[in-house]
């Protein structure tokens, strides 16, 4: 017993843990153990009904902020439930190692309720500053609350984790009477059994959500008999309508992919490129939109990873591949796992991320490509996608956000300072991304956002490919309109 300064301290519930009062203690001992203060053997009262009220507790906490952010006209998600039990078992599972590590497997349950009561104090404290920081007065406060936010938003699962336990693991010392160089081997075991399953499984705990609402906006026009039979022929059609280039010159083929069909942004985004491409750079009858969004179904194919497929597939069958170029456009909400985001209400798509991009451009033959990607944590698909024939340009680094995916707006912030505003003043696209990024800047400072740090690779052949193709332009062109 290397770590222990007694040998007799295995707790034995007292009457106290069955009085009311004793759950406020157990609460009280959480709030100490998360502000990392003493906790003395005797300040949890342990029991099976104990573990009961911490986990309806936590229910009741996290349907009232379910509640306070989407409002009375909801739903309830009963799926969420298991997410809330899912506690359970991990806590005692990291109680039992703390207890077997140290032997004393008679704490087990005081242990648990520990656990338990300092996770309910750290995630909800860290939701309520959450919720806080969004009626602080940024203005007035300088935006901090904002940048914070941001922070939180990037950074906030991984100090949940580290928090906790490292709170669990000194509480647990002191609850045991263990000496401090017992702390290594407990947050070793902590982490290995608490924090590493948080990481490994998705945990959805909602409760009280919007979806329906959602999808009586969204499913109704693509759930329909005649929609459900026109997007193969539209797809097929427009596929179909699609031309070759011709002579010798440089055609350009453009393909614009709005995926996530929840905002208008990204299909108001993808059709003024596609405007403009036609009317600038000369794809008229090589181009083509796949859209998800339910104003646009009867007009457009849905954007999928099969539509994307058949979509390249059929620009690499038209091309000149020595000589011809792709401009392939993506526009949506990404992932910190990298993946693009396609989302239509009641449709379920194969997931997008930057191998399989990778895959789809290889397969469809194509060699002369510019990508851009619109969304957060978009730099991760630089590296998947580099060849010395491919421009990549992100909207963001990879372990950064982009912004400006509101409902109401026209572009999103790269959007805007690169499409409409810079690319209406080059011809270049690589000049372009250069005159876009300290317009993104200020309007990221502006809002207290930190920068996205939109991302670029240039293969050491696609330069001079575009530069071939910018000099057949003709010199007068009319910029593109909505």
């Amino acid at each position: 017993m290397p770590f222990s300064v007694t040998d007799n301290l295995d707790h034995q519930p007292t009457p106290l843990s069955y009085r009311p009062y004793a759950f406020f203690v157990n609460l009280k001992a959480g709030l100490r153990a998360a502000c990392l203060l003493r906790i003395s053997s005797d300040s949890v009262h342990a029991s099976a009904a104990q573990l009961i009220l911490l986990v309806l507790l936590g229910t009741v906490l996290q349907f009232s902020a379910d509640l306070l952010q989407t409002g009375r006209d909801g739903m309830f998600v009963p799926y969420g439930l298991g997410g809330l039990l899912l506690n359970v078992p991990i806590v005692l599972l990291a109680a039992w190692g703390v207890a077997s590590c140290f032997r004393r497997p008679r704490q087990l349950l005081v242990l648990a309720v520990l656990m338990l009561a300092t996770m309910l104090v750290i995630d909800y404290g860290m939701l309520f500053l959450e919720y806080l920081l969004d009626y602080l007065p940024g203005a007035i406060l300088r935006n901090w609350p904002a940048r914070l936010k941001v922070r939180l938003d990037r950074y906030g699962f991984l100090l949940r984790l580290v928090w906790l336990v490292l709170a669990c693991a000194l509480a647990s010392v002191r609850l045991l009477r263990l000496r401090f160089p017992a702390f290594g081997p407990a947050t070793v075991v902590l982490s290995l059994l608490l924090a590493a399953p948080f990481t490994q499984i998705y945990i959805d705990r909602t409760l009280w959500t919007a979806a329906r609402e959602e999808s009586a906006q969204l499913a109704p026009e693509l759930q329909k008999e005649d929609i459900f039979y026109l997007q193969p022929q539209l797809l097929q059609s427009q596929l179909a309508s699609m031309r070759a280039g011709e002579g010798s010159r440089i055609q350009l083929f453009f393909l614009g992919v709005a995926g996530y069909a929840g905002q208008d942004v990204f299909m108001k985004e993808v059709r003024y490129v596609r405007a403009m491409f036609d009317r600038r750079f000369g794809t008229a009858g090589h181009s083509l939109m796949l859209i998800n969004n339910p104003k646009s179904v009867r007009a457009s194919p849905i954007a999928s990873v099969s539509s994307m497929q058949m979509s390249l597939n059929r620009i690499g069958q038209l091309m000149d591949r020595d000589r011809d170029v792709l401009f392939l456009y993506l526009s949506s909400h990404g992932s910190h796992d990298h993946s693009f985001t396609l989302e239509f209400e009641g449709m379920q798509f194969f997931i997008l991320n930057p191998q399989a991009l990778r895959t789809m451009l290889d397969a469809s033959g194509i060699r002369n490509r510019v990508i851009v990607v619109s969304a957060c944590y978009s730099g991760g698909f630089v590296d998947a996608l580099k060849t010395d024939d491919t421009l990549v340009m992100t909207a963001a680094a990879a372990d950064r956000t982009s912004f400006g995916c509101s409902n109401e707006a026209d572009f999103t912030y790269f959007g805007k300072a690169y499409f409409e505003e810079a690319l209406n003043k080059t011809d270049s696209f690589t000049e372009a991304f250069d005159m876009a990024l300290p317009a993104i800047r200020v309007r990221e400072s502006m809002q207290g956002f930190d920068n996205s740090n939109p991302q670029i690779f240039i293969g050491k052949n696609i330069a001079g490919r575009l530069q071939e193709f910018q000099r057949q332009l003709p010199k007068n062109k009319t910029p593109a309109k909505d």
